[in-house]
């Protein structure tokens, strides 16, 4: 992820159209890695909500070489 994306979204939650359009994935991966936990998430409420910093740092966890 590019530092300007970073910038742009400061430390507000993003929604799950938001995240799937930075991540270039379908908005149902978002909502099937949150239904099983994978990804980390908060809800607020029924809406599911992401901090894009832990969402990146889950990503690199996953890296495989």
């Amino acid at each position: 992820m590019s530092e300007n994306v970073d910038k742009r979204i400061g430390g507000r939650l993003l929604t799950v159209p938001e995240l799937a359009e930075i991540l270039s994935v379908p908005e149902s991966w978002v909502y099937s890695r949150t239904a099983t936990g994978e990804i980390p998430h908060v809800c607020v409420g029924r809406y599911k909500r992401f901090r894009l910093g832990e969402v990146l740092r889950w990503l690199e966890s996953r890296y495989v070489s």
